[in-house]
């Protein structure tokens, strides 16, 4: 008999040490990833509170009382983007489905705010989460990010529409920066032409910084879809 979902419910400060140890415990699965919490990433000692300030929200995984997984997501000031940060799941959690319902509410609730883009940025060394986030419609997009921190962090960052497809060139940037991703070819047909919004760009505010993590960058019909140049075939979205 599988054993029920963990509980999904809006994020708490009290929730702190469960947060920390869960950020801690993915980190530590990649060699020179460091936690420094009181150095570098304060704000989690009172997330809510830190979300809340920043008209977002916060979200928490719960089993047997402990976090097993979290997101958060908040606006970008002076922007029509929402950013999706702080996306963690326990070892143990993942491939069982909480991390789509953990996006699906930080989505949800961006869509609902009136966000025309979701983005984020994830650490270059987290491979599996940036299968994850292409197979759900997120396109690298734009140069590396330096994070200048304690564990080296560089960033890639990712886009998508809150609606509706992009069927775009990737920038040059985003397309050659960092190495292949395994099962990514670099465009949704196996062509080798990618395919995100020329507007991408415009989805990373200058100066705009996440905390150095994993998980923390437009629309057009089908119909309009462009041939891709190499192979003359429409371009397709991955799945």
């Amino acid at each position: 008999m599988n054993a029920a979902a963990p509980l999904l419910r809006p994020g708490r400060d009290a929730d702190a040490a469960g947060f920390i140890a869960l950020i801690g415990a993915c980190w530590a699965e990649y060699p020179g990833c460091v936690l420094d919490v009181d150095g570098e990433v304060p704000e989690l000692r009172a997330l809510a509170t830190h979300f809340a300030g920043r008209g977002g929200a916060l979200w928490a995984a719960e089993r047997d009382g402990r976090v097993v997984g979290m997101v958060g997501a908040h606006p970008l000031p002076g922007d029509d983007a929402w950013e999706i940060c702080r996306m963690y799941v326990a070892a143990e959690e993942r491939g069982t489905g909480l991390a789509r319902r953990l996006l699906d509410a930080a989505e949800a609730q961006a869509r609902a705010a009136g966000a025309r883009r979701l983005v984020l940025w994830s650490d270059t060394r987290f491979g599996r989460a940036h299968r994850f986030y292409e197979k759900r419609g997120y396109v690298r997009a734009g140069p590396i990010r330096v994070l200048g921190d304690l564990s080296n962090s560089l960033e890639f960052g990712y886009a998508k529409p809150a609606c509706g497809l992009a069927v775009e060139v990737l920038d040059a940037a985003a397309a050659s920066s960092g190495p292949a991703t395994p099962g990514w070819s670099g465009s949704p047909d196996g062509s080798g032409c990618p395919a995100v919004s020329r507007k991408a760009r415009a989805c990373f505010p200058t100066g705009a910084r996440s905390a150095p993590h994993g998980p923390r960058r437009m629309p057009a019909s089908r119909s309009g879809r462009r041939p891709c140049r190499r192979t003359g075939s429409p371009r397709r979205w991955p799945g």
